[in-house]
């Protein structure tokens, strides 16, 4: 099974399928290796990112070790990276509930392993663009916008090299929400100048998303319309952009499998409360609120 095919099923796991991918990737693995724990990396990480879609964060981290020991087992500096990167996000996410998983440090080193192991060079264009997406993910979510960008920005750049049709979207989806949370920190100490500059280069990425999307797969097509109304709600037009918000929050719940409601557009500041806006803090002192996607769909961004 190649990345791309892995990416797909991944894909169908964070779109509401993900019981059904976790049992198809086992089954696979049994077939192929005997046993679950033989399994290769790619559907390791198939079944931890459906784990994961299912909010279960503890299988979901059991399933991501079991990635890192395939891609150790295998010699593959990509899956060992994208392992990393995963088990960094996991430590997260549980550990804003369970204060015996709280390891800022630990995530941290392992951002830099995953970093370290993707500079020995990956050949495979999908498994690298992954893999700088899942760095980024983790460096989004401590904050640290300035590093995650650029991994972002490189994922993008790799998946216009390789055939897969939906990743150039997907990317482009991470860069206008990373910038849409990049420019609720800013409102929140009121920056608002360069906050607004940050909400027009998310709705310039929404607006690429929308455009690199395909037409047999409307999800990232809407997902890329919420954002852009996301990044419009501060504009001119606050209530057409909450009309947008609301019409792609509820065209993606009833379409897409998700039941989570939306309050990705109460949580936009208009400009007239921006310098006011504020929030309570996670225990990760550089953890941004949930995502504007997981808040409007229920879903962990692209990995």
């Amino acid at each position: 099974m190649d990345t791309v095919e892995v990416n797909r099923l991944a894909a169908a796991a964070q779109q509401g399928a993900a019981a059904e991918v976790r049992r198809l990737a086992e089954a696979r693995m049994v077939e192929l290796c005997g046993s679950i724990e033989q399994g290769p990396a790619g559907l390791h990480y198939v079944r931890a990112v459906a784990f994961y879609a299912l909010n279960d964060y503890r299988a979901a981290l059991a399933a991501g070790d079991l990635m890192l020991a395939a891609a150790e087992r295998d010699g593959d500096a990509g899956w060992r990276s994208t392992a990393l990167a995963f088990r960094a996000g996991n430590r997260m996410v549980l550990g804003d509930s369970d204060l015996g998983e709280y390891d800022i440090d630990a995530a941290l080193r392992d951002l830099v392993a995953a970093e370290a192991a993707l500079a020995v060079g990956v050949p495979d264009l999908c498994l690298a663009s992954n893999a700088h997406i899942g760095i980024g993910i983790g460096y989004c979510r401590l904050r640290l916008y300035e590093l995650a960008e650029p991994h972002y920005a490189a994922g993008y750049e790799l998946s216009r090299r390789y055939r897969d049709p939906e990743l150039p979207a997907t990317c482009q989806v991470n860069l206008a929400e990373l910038h849409l949370q990049w420019a609720l920190e800013l409102y929140r100490v009121g920056e608002v100048a360069d906050a607004e500059k940050h909400s027009l280069v998310a709705e310039s990425h929404a607006l690429l998303a929308g455009r690199e999307s395909t037409s047999s797969n409307t999800y990232w097509r809407d997902l890329a319309a919420l954002f852009g109304g996301c990044a419009r709600a501060g504009g001119d037009d606050p209530a057409g952009a909450a009309v947008q918000i609301r019409t792609y929050a509820e065209r993606i719940r009833a379409c897409h499998s998700m039941t989570r409601g939306c309050s990705a557009c109460r949580s936009w500041p208009s400009r007239s409360r921006a310098a006011d806006a504020t929030r309570k803090r996670s225990r990760w002192p550089n953890r941004p609120w949930p995502s504007c996607r997981q808040r409007a769909t229920g879903s962990p961004p692209r990995r």
